[in-house]
């Protein structure tokens, strides 16, 4: 996860205690798979997503020290129903702590 501001006309990268407090929390979500859920490079083939685009993110994210290869999006909403996992980050503790679903 990289997330950055600008600071006095910088852009700076914040930790995860920072995306924490600014955001008034962090949220996980674990879901089910499917034809719906792809990596990065699937979502562009069957997106349609436009090609300028997809370099912009691709090296905005890699500037920031994320690495495309690893990113996952999915081609619609995805209920709640199909939730396998919640977690919430416990700043505290430093770790994610799985919420009840019910």
């Amino acid at each position: 996860m990289v997330k950055s501001v600008l600071r006095d006309g910088e852009r700076v990268a914040l930790s995860k205690q920072e995306i924490h407090e600014i955001g008034q929390g962090l949220v996980r979500f674990e879901v089910t798979g499917g034809d719906h859920v792809c990596t990065w490079h699937e979502f562009i083939k069957k997106s349609g997503i436009d090609a300028d685009l997809v370099r912009h993110l691709e090296v905005s994210g890699r500037e920031r020290g994320a690495d495309p290869a690893e990113w996952y999006t999915a081609l619609r909403s995805i209920p709640s129903a199909e939730w396998i996992d919640l977690a919430l980050w416990d700043a505290d503790l430093n770790e994610w702590q799985s919420v009840e679903l019910g």
